[in-house]
Parts: C-alpha cells; sequence; structure tokens
C-alpha cells in the first residue's frame, strides 16, 4: 500500500514535476518513481498529471518485460527493467563497476584529492590495492561492453514478442561518479549496439510505436523482496505519517474560508514535510548505510516541519522559523502549498 496519504502523494507528484519542468524546459510525460515503486492506483494520479509512461521492476510484471503494459487499461503504460541484463551493470556481487581494473571509488587520497587505487578484487584492503592504470581500465571497458551488447542481443532473440524490448535503467550518478569509466562504457555500448543490428530507443518512442498489454500490476518496488518493507521502519514511519497528517491539517485551516496568498512559511512547512518523507532516510536505515546520517536528517527535516507548524497553529506568521530552515534547504523553488487544499 502507499505510505502517504493520497492529497500528499498528489502534491508531492505535482511539485516533482513542476520542478522538472523549471529545470527542463518542457513538461515531462515519464517519470521514475522512487525506488521503481507502484501501487494499484497510481496509474490514475499519473493519468491526472500528464504522465503517460513510467517504470517498475521486473518481477512487478513477472518477468513478462519485453513490451511496455498498459496498466489497467488506464492508457499509462509501465516499462519494467530487465534485470537479465540491468544486473550486468547494477548488481554489486557482479556487475562490471566492480572489475578489477577500474579506478576504486572508495580509496580516496585527502592530500592530493585523488583516488589513485584500481578495483583489484572486492576483498582488497584499501591500503593494498594496486595502482589504477588508465589503459588496463580502457581494455576491460572494452570487453565489457562488448559483453553487455551481447547480452542485449541475446536476450532480444528470447523474447516472445515480434518486435522485443529490453529496458535497461540506472541512476545517472552511477556513471561518471561512482563508476569513472562509466561514460565511456555507455559511449561504446551506444555506437556498438546499433552495428549489432540493435536499435536503440527511448521510452517516449517505444510507447508511440509498440504495441502494449493491457492487465492489473500488483505492488511492487525495486527494493529487497521486490515490495515496500525495508521503507517502512517502525520509528521512522510513525514520524512519517504524523508529519502527512500535520501538513495536511494545518494547510487546511490556513487556507480555508478565504483565497489565501502564497505563504512562505507554508511553503516551507510544505517543503520540510516532502524531505522529512523522502525514501532516501528510511532505505539508509535498513540497508545499514550511513544509518545515523539518515536519521539525523530525517530528525533534522521533521523538527523543522514541526517549529513551523506550531508557530502558524499558534496564529503566528511563521517566517523566522520557516526562514531558518530555507537558508538550510531550499528545493522546489516554485513550490506552492496552496496546491494541496486543493
Amino acid at each position: 500500500t502507499p505510505l502517504v496519504p493520497p492529497a500528499v502523494a498528489d502534491f508531492a507528484l505535482r511539485t516533482g514535476l513542476d520542478d522538472a519542468a523549471l529545470r527542463f524546459g518542457s513538461a515531462s510525460r515519464g517519470i521514475w518513481a522512487p525506488e521503481c515503486a507502484y501501487a494499484p492506483g497510481l496509474e490514475d494520479l499519473y493519468a491526472r498529471h500528464g504522465v503517460g509512461r513510467f517504470l517498475v521492476d521486473s518481477p512487478t510484471v513477472h518477468g513478462d518485460t519485453g513490451a511496455p503494459v498498459d496498466v489497467a487499461g488506464s492508457g499509462v503504460l509501465a516499462f519494467a527493467r530487465d534485470l537479465e541484463v540491468s544486473y550486468r551493470v547494477w548488481s554489486p556481487r557482479r556487475g562490471y563497476p566492480g572489475g578489477a581494473s577500474y579506478r576504486d571509488f572508495h580509496t580516496f587520497d585527502h592530500e592530493s584529492g585523488l583516488r589513485p587505487a584500481r578495483v583489484t578484487s572486492q576483498h582488497t584492503e584499501p591500503w593494498d590495492k594496486r595502482p589504477y592504470r588508465p589503459a588496463r581500465a580502457a581494455e576491460a571497458l572494452a570487453r565489457d561492453a562488448l559483453d553487455f551488447v551481447g547480452h542485449v542481443v541475446g536476450r532480444l532473440r528470447e523474447l516472445p514478442q515480434d518486435d522485443p524490448l529490453v529496458v535497461v535503467a540506472y541512476d545517472t550518478e552511477l556513471f561518471g561518479h561512482w563508476w569513472h569509466e562509466g561514460p565511456q562504457f555507455l559511449a561504446a555500448v551506444l555506437r556498438a549496439l546499433p552495428e549489432a543490428g540493435v536499435r536503440v530507443t527511448t521510452l517516449a518512442e517505444a510507447a508511440a510505436t509498440l504495441p502494449a498489454v493491457t492487465r492489473d500490476l500488483p505492488a511492487g518496488s525495486w527494493g529487497a523482496g521486490k515490495d515496500f518493507h525495508i521503507w517502512q521502519v517502525p520509528e521512522m514511519q510513525r514520524e512519517s505519517d504524523a508529519v502527512a497528517e500535520r501538513l495536511l491539517r494545518v494547510v487546511t485551516k490556513q487556507t480555508a474560508g478565504h483565497r489565501a496568498g502564497k505563504s512562505a512559511a507554508l511553503d516551507q512547512l510544505a517543503r520540510e514535510a516532502l524531505l522529512a518523507l523522502a525514501s532516501d532516510w528510511p532505505f539508509c536505515v535498513s540497508h545499514d548505510s550511513a544509518a545515523g546520517y539518515a536519521r539525523h536528517r530525517q530528525a533534522d527535516h521533521v523538527a523543522a516541519f514541526h517549529r513551523i507548524a506550531e508557530a502558524l497553529e499558534r496564529g503566528e506568521s511563521g517566517d523566522r522559523a520557516a526562514a531558518a530552515a530555507f537558508a538550510r534547504d531550499s528545493p522546489f523553488p516554485r513550490l506552492d502549498a496552496r496546491l494541496l487544499a486543493t
């Protein structure tokens, strides 16, 4: 089931789409929801806001990844990652970025500001890792790009559709940040795929040209167990529930009965709520990856939210508390909290 009230989910989507339009110059028709998460009914929310396609994980479509899915006949298409291919890059155990010759992200020389070592092996301690050699990395990259293309071709031949589709999707921070050679890998793959007879396309083009199958989908995500449990850390969920409920209550009261003007305090209240509800925090706690940082960040946003809410509920402007919070965190520059009440 969804982890936030429908009105908050609606507001978060509208805010995110508006922010994307501001940054990219046009409205987006496609979305990669946090954690590839889907719950029945989400397609209706997407349709209301002009989102025509979104990504899910392979198990959500029971592994039938070769064609887009018209979800529940809504006209909104779900595209599923092909894990057989995607994991050639993404898998922490056998993904290409963990290859012995690639530059090691975690070995950092603070004096020079450089990362001087290669991965060497997954079990080598940082001080024992071998020096990074760009020529060795280039050789590994050429092999891995060809291996990847070979798996794409093989997967396309396995799929039953007449014009099958293989969707591979990754966080962009993987390429060039976590995986230094990632951009060169992409370049090599994008050159080699057409040479192997594979047409490279976008989801927009695939949505326009490929026949879709119509069916209902179960709830799912790309998290462990392919459900939502790793984001349901009990104490963090309680805080999130309280924030979402109070957000709706405060905004409704502040905007009731009159045509309210845009309010910096109310906007920052909503901004802090969205930041407190971010899926990153419970994910880090569940995986024990920077868990202390994640708890601290959520607690900071929760505290800032409640300070602003308390000021507004006392009949004050809330401007001082909001200004202090805005100075620290100010994403979504066009956010308008009044949308929560519409």
